[in-house]
């Protein structure tokens, strides 16, 4: 349960070291300040979700499920249009990735964890390719408190969405002492391996769109498929937990709940993954993080007030 709680967070965006440059590697010797407290919030958030928490918030869930879903679906068309030499490979990719992750969403978590314990190895060894090129180093780079403050900001968002997209699978802990340790243990190791393995190389690809695959070029075609490999099940796992929770959010509403979800994320699809990452994540993000808080705050009130 651990490795699928892991996947849900671990989406296109981290595999690619796109959001591990953009909220700890480019700020140079702060960004282990930010990974600390990026993982303190998560697994405490992840904690308060466990509860109960957040369960009942519909009116974002779905919106949030809804572009999330319509993102990885897109990006998986993208990478099907870089490594299928087939006739609309984008429009295939993105279909055949859409109907099989809903296919395995209606099932139990264990189609998730296999491909989410495939993945995590296949991460940590391309950051242990990664982490072989050497980097330009170079002075540390200089911020302004300003520009540290809205950086800390945006780490906010970003932890509680990753959190909101893991709600689905977090809901289902049985174990929820042992899960959440094995969890924590999880993420910082993975946020403390992607942040050692991109900060050296932070003035060069800060504004790379796609760090990991461009650093992977240097070993040729088996780095560009290995990149190529993470990337998809990195899709994969973040779509398999967001069209289940899209079909528990409809299931009470409509009849077909699952088709629903699909015809949805499909259309969402068509926006394009950059567009999505550019202005739905943000605006997801900060209202995840600001209702996970309010949610726990009434919690504890309630808890006080029965005690």
């Amino acid at each position: 349960m651990a490795f699928c709680i892991l996947g849900a967070m671990v989406g296109a965006g981290f595999a690619s070291g796109r959001e591990i440059m953009q909220y700890f590697s480019q700020w140079g010797h702060w960004s282990w300040g930010f990974v600390a407290l990026a993982w303190a919030v998560m697994s405490a958030l992840c904690c308060l979700a466990s509860k109960g928490t957040g369960c009942k918030s519909g009116w974002l869930l779905l919106p949030l499920y809804i572009a999330v879903g319509g993102g990885m679906t897109a990006a998986a068309g993208e990478l099907a249009a870089l490594t299928l030499p087939v006739f609309h490979a984008r429009t295939f990719g993105g279909l055949y990735t859409l109907l099989l992750c809903a296919f395995f969403s209606r099932r139990s978590l264990g189609a998730m964890a296999w491909v989410s314990r495939a993945l995590l190895p296949l991460m940590l060894a391309a950051f242990l390719l990664c982490a072989r090129i050497q980097g330009e180093g170079g002075a540390a780079p200089i911020f302004s408190w300003e520009e540290l403050a809205l950086a800390l900001l945006r780490l906010m968002g970003y932890c509680g969405m990753n959190v909101m997209l893991a709600l689905p699978v977090i809901r289902e802990i049985k174990d929820r002492k042992r899960t959440l340790g094995l969890f924590c243990l999880l993420l910082l190791g993975l946020l403390a391996a992607g942040n050692a393995v991109l900060l050296p190389h932070g003035e060069a690809m800060k504004n790379a769109p796609l760090p990991v695959v461009e650093l992977l070029r240097a070993y040729g075609k088996p780095g560009y498929y290995l990149s190529a490999a993470v990337l998809y099940l990195a899709v994969c796992t973040t779509l398999l937990s967001v069209l289940r929770g899209a079909r528990e959010q409809l299931s009470e509403t409509l009849r077909h709940p699952m088709a629903a979800s699909c015809l949805t994320c499909g259309v969402a699809a068509v926006v394009g993954f950059e567009r999505i990452v550019a202005w739905a994540y943000p605006v997801f993000g900060y209202l995840a993080m600001g209702m996970l808080l309010w949610e726990g705050m009434k919690a504890k009130h309630t808890r006080q007030r029965q005690a």
